[in-house]
């Protein structure tokens, strides 16, 4: 593999005179991502030369695999872009990646993400697709011959349930939540708006009752961490009662006239509620969500790239991972594409650790951080330029230019005859046709 010519034919793509700095920066991470399998665990890894996993289809690698690729990109196309990798510190945010398609590899598994839509793939097969729209979240679970089984739509405190069975819905229900403290509470209702059962849950117990169609109780249910007791209603009157402890369950059946009639105790496979409900959570809080699967790539030392561009008196930093730019101003890290500027992630400069190792995290010297460009352009004119909507405004001229370039690949001409796009002219060039071919203009 010769990286070296790799890189310099794909700067022959590029013509500085003509291109946009914007266009090359969008068009070289959207190059990337388009070409190799996704962001994972680097195969090669070579120190020095750490852009090889990104190159060709099976590429795949992490930030600074990311991130020494497209430096090595920007300087083989344009030298005065003086692009350098940085290490950064980062914490928890909302980011807003722009509209570049790219995949996060992990065994089995890839999860493709374009536009704030994430599908989950086991061995190639759907299983998952999340759909983000402000502060909604929906979300749908397939089957393996890709029927839906499944549709959630999360909002605020409030979640509707959709089940399906060979793509027919067959159960349906709205829980609305409401959190105290330690303490949450959950009203379930069905397609009808009918409250069908209320639950509540602290550190000590859960109680849920449930209630039929005509508003009645059907059931009270209190476990605790030892025991859990429910009390079934029929008609408004005492069916039986249960006690489920230590793995045996005791059923006291009782009369019209509430007497006990029987008693039966046996061994149960069935778990404690309130246990469940405890593991359930613990499972939520350590699994990953929606939204932070649609930005999974957030890190706490995190290798970015940046860039000065000439005309702009400004150092760009560019996250060919998270799919985001921003500058350095005023002593800070601002990214454009942070949803809340208030609570900035990129938090600060840090040494080469993530390039050299965790003994290389120390700060980046003054006099280099001072080399970054603070930019002349007021904010508002940065964002202008080089904000999320500029960047996906130049992503969707980039797939114009491609698929008008595909077309023109894709489309048949006759050997001998040349068609120009630009003037609807037809050329025919007798030297090259056979001589048994009908010469015909079109």
């Amino acid at each position: 593999m010769n990286i070296g010519q790799e890189l310099k034919e794909y700067a022959k793509a590029f013509d500085i005179n003509s291109q946009s700095d914007m266009e090359i920066i969008m068009r070289t991470m959207n190059d990337m991502h388009k070409t190799i399998k996704g962001y994972g665990e680097p195969k090669i890894n070579a120190k020095g030369y750490l852009g090889m996993d990104m190159m060709g289809e099976e590429g795949i690698g992490v930030c600074r695999n990311m991130a020494a690729y497209t430096a090595d990109k920007y300087n083989e196309i344009n030298p005065l872009y003086n692009a350098r990798i940085v290490t950064v510190y980062m914490e928890e945010g909302d980011l807003i990646p722009n509209n570049i398609e790219h995949n996060a590899i992990e065994g089995n598994q890839r999860i493709n993400i374009k536009q704030g839509i994430a599908k989950v793939y086991d061995n190639e097969k759907l299983q998952e697709k999340i759909i983000q729209e402000g502060n909604k979240i929906i979300i749908f679970n397939y089957a393996e011959d890709g029927n839906i089984t499944k549709k959630q739509i999360e909002e605020e405190n409030q979640k509707e349930i959709t089940w399906y069975s060979d793509g027919e819905e067959f159960a349906y229900e709205k829980i609305i939540t409401e959190t105290k403290g330690n303490e949450k509470k959950e009203k379930i209702y069905d397609k009808e708006g009918n409250l069908t059962e209320e639950n509540k849950k602290n550190k000590m117990f859960y109680t849920a009752i449930g209630y039929d169609k005509t508003g009645q109780v059907t059931s009270r249910k209190v476990a605790d961490r030892d025991s859990e007791r429910t009390i079934f209603y029929y008609d408004g009157k005492i069916e039986k009662r249960t006690l489920l402890k230590n793995g045996t369950l005791t059923t006291i059946y009782y009369d019209e006239e509430g007497k006990e009639q029987k008693r039966e105790k046996e061994n149960s496979l069935l778990s404690n509620s309130f246990l469940i409900k405890e593991k359930m959570e613990n499972i939520n809080r350590e699994k990953i969500t929606a939204k932070e699967i649609v930005q999974r790539f957030l890190m706490i030392n995190h290798a970015l790239v940046a860039i000065d561009i000439e005309k702009d008196n400004v150092t760009l930093l560019i996250d060919p991972t998270n799919l985001c730019l921003g500058v350095y101003k005023d002593g800070k890290i601002i990214i454009f594409n942070e949803q809340s500027k208030e609570e900035i992630c990129y938090k600060s400069f840090i040494g080469d650790g993530i390039l050299t190792g965790i003994k290389g995290l120390e700060e980046y010297p003054v006099d280099y951080i001072k080399s970054f460009r603070e930019p002349t352009l007021s904010m508002e004119e940065l964002e202008e330029k080089y904000g999320l909507e500029a960047q996906n405004k130049m992503l969707e001229q980039i797939e114009k230019q491609d698929n008008q370039k595909t077309f023109k690949e894709e489309l048949k001409i006759d050997k001998g005859i040349t068609y120009n796009f630009d003037t609807n002219v037809v050329t025919i060039d007798n030297k090259e046709r056979q001589p048994n071919e009908k010469q015909e203009e079109k």
